[in-house]
C-alpha cells in the first residue's frame, strides 16, 4: 500500500469546542512523527551497507593475501580457489559479531541522555566488548593454519600458507576498515534515534520477547542438565567411531583401493632416474651404479635380478656375446651387426646427461626397507639420484598422514591453549575452550585409525 488512512471515531467530550478537537488532531499526529517507536520499524537504507561490506572485506583480504603469495614467489594451485570462500565465512562471521554488539549498545544507550554518548565513545565499547573474541579466533586460526603449513604434502602446505595470510588480512580488515563503515552508517542512524526518544512497544511484541527469553533460559538449563553432558558424550562416542578421516568420495580413498588390491598383491615397478650420469666409461662408475641395483635386488621384498631391467647388464651381456660372434664374421659383417649399441648409442650419445633404469620390486610401498634405502638413496647416493614410483603423489601421503594429523594437533592444541591463556583470566573457561578443541581432535585421531 502507498499510503494508510486512519479514522478516529469518539465522543467528544462536553467541555471541548472546535479548537480543542483541532488541538487533538495535531497532537496525535505529533505523537506519531515525533515521539512513537515500534520496534518493528528499526531500519535505514544504511543498514544494507553493513551486510555488502561485511563481504567485500572478507574478499578484500583474500585478495590481498593471494597477492601477497604471489608477490613472494609461492605458486598458484586450485586448492587455492577454496581460499576467498572459508575468508568469507568467517569474515562475515566475525563483522555479525560486531553488529550483534553494536545494536545491543544502541539499544542500552537508546532513552538515555550521557554527556560522553558520542560515536567514539560508543566505538571504543564495541571494539571493548569483541575485539577480545576477534582477536581469539583470528590468532588461533592463524596459528592453526601456520602449524598445518609445515605439511609435507605440498598442496595441503600451499593451502595452509594462503588461508593463514588471508586470515590475518582478514582480520586488520575487520579491526580497522569495517568499523569505520559502521560508524559512517552509525551517523545517520543516531540522528535518528535523537529524534525518537520515546518508545512505545505492542503487546505482541512484548510477549514475543518474554517467549524468547524464557527459550533461551530453558535452552540454557538443558544444556547444564547431567543427562544433557550423558547424551552428548554417548553421541560423540558414535560419531568418533564410524566415520573416517577421508572422504567416502575423495581420490585418496579410491587410491588406496586400487593399491591395496592390484599393486600390493601384484607388483610396483620403482623407477630410479640419475640425472648426471657422468662419465660411463669410468670403471669405478658403472661399479657404484651396480652397487646401486644389488642393494635394491637384495631388499626382502625384491623380485630378484631375473626381474630387474638394468640396461648396462643387458648391453655388457650383448658385448660378449658380440665379440664371440664377431671373430666368426668378417669384418664388413661386424660393422652392419650393431642393432643393440645402436639403439643404446640415441640413449646415452654424447650430450645426454641422464640416464634411467627400473628394478621391478614386489610390496614396496609400504615397506621400512624401501623408504630407508630411498632416502640412502636421495642423500649419500649419486649426484641427481632419485626414486620414482607411478601414482605415487597419492601412496606417498598415506603413511604420513597419521603422524602428521597427531603432530600438528598437538602443536596446535598447545598455540590455542596460550592464546586462550592470554585473553581468558578464568582458568575454568580456559579449560573448557581447551578440552573442546581437544575434543575435535581426538575425533580426528579416532577417524585416521578407524
Amino acid at each position: 500500500a502507498l499510503s494508510i488512512s486512519i479514522l478516529f471515531v469518539a465522543n467528544k467530550p462536553a467541555l471541548w469546542d472546535t479548537e480543542d478537537i483541532s488541538t487533538w488532531d495535531r497532537e496525535v499526529s505529533r505523537y506519531y512523527h515525533g515521539e512513537y517507536n515500534s520496534s518493528l520499524i528499526n531500519w535505514t537504507y544504511h543498514k544494507i551497507s553493513y551486510a555488502i561490506n561485511a563481504c567485500i572485506c572478507p574478499m578484500l583480504a583474500a585478495g590481498a593475501a593471494l597477492g601477497t603469495l604471489f608477490w613472494f614467489g609461492f605458486r598458484f594451485g586450485s586448492v587455492l580457489y577454496v581460499t576467498p570462500l572459508l575468508v568469507l565465512a568467517i569474515g562475515v562471521d566475525d563483522s555479525f559479531i560486531m553488529i550483534n554488539a553494536w545494536e545491543r549498545l544502541c539499544d542500552a544507550r537508546r532513552g538515555k541522555s550521557l554527556p560522553s554518548d558520542t560515536l567514539a565513545e560508543r566505538l571504543a565499547k564495541l571494539l571493548v566488548d569483541v575485539g577480545p573474541s576477534i582477536t581469539i579466533t583470528s590468532l588461533t586460526n592463524v596459528a592453526a593454519f601456520g602449524i598445518s603449513s609445515f605439511s609435507p604434502t605440498p598442496e595441503v602446505s600451499l593451502f595452509c600458507i594462503g588461508n593463514m595470510v588471508a586470515m590475518l588480512f582478514d582480520y586488520l580488515y575487520t579491526i580497522s576498515l569495517y568499523p569505520a563503515i559502521m560508524m559512517l552508517s552509525a551517523k545517520y542512524e543516531l540522528r535518528m534515534e535523537l529524534s525518537r526518544r520515546q518508545k512505545s512497544q505492542g503487546e505482541c511484541m512484548n510477549n514475543m520477547r518474554i517467549a524468547m527469553q524464557n527459550l533461551l533460559s530453558s535452552y540454557c538449563e538443558w544444556l547444564s542438565s547431567k543427562l544433557t553432558l550423558t547424551f552428548i558424550i554417548l553421541l560423540m562416542t558414535a560419531y568418533w567411531s564410524i566415520n573416517k578421516l577421508f572422504l567416502l568420495d575423495s581420490p585418496l580413498m579410491e587410491a588406496s583401493r586400487i593399491q591395496n588390491a592390484y599393486f600390493f598383491n601384484e607388483r610396483t615397478e620403482p623407477l630410479l632416474f640419475i640425472t648426471k650420469v657422468a662419465n660411463l666409461s669410468d670403471p669405478i662408475r658403472i661399479i657404484r651404479m651396480n652397487k646401486i641395483v644389488e642393494d635394491f635386488e637384495l631388499l626382502p621384498e625384491s623380485s630378484g635380478a631375473e626381474l630387474t631391467r638394468y640396461w648396462i647388464r643387458d648391453y655388457e651381456v650383448y658385448l660378449s656375446t658380440d665379440t664371440e660372434e664377431g671373430s666368426e664374421l668378417d669384418d664388413g659383417d661386424a660393422i652392419a651387426f650393431k642393432p643393440y649399441s645402436m639403439e643404446i648409442g640415441l640413449n646415452i650419445a654424447i650430450g645426454e646427461d641422464s640416464l634411467k633404469w627400473t628394478t621391478q620390486l614386489t610390496a614396496l610401498i609400504n615397506s621400512s626397507s624401501l623408504s630407508l634405502f630411498t632416502a640412502k638413496i636421495c642423500h649419500c647416493g649419486p649426484k641427481g639420484a632419485t626414486v620414482f614410483m607411478e601414482g605415487s603423489e597419492f601412496s606417498d601421503q598415506i603413511p604420513v598422514l597419521l603422524p602428521a594429523t597427531i603432530q600438528t594437533s598437538i602443536c596446535t592444541l598447545i598455540s590455542m591453549t596460550i592464546i586462550c591463556c592470554l585473553f581468558m583470566y578464568d582458568k575454568l573457561a580456559v579449560l573448557i575452550a581447551s578440552a573442546s578443541v581437544l575434543s575435535i581432535f581426538i575425533g580426528l585421531y579416532v577417524f585416521s585409525i578407524c
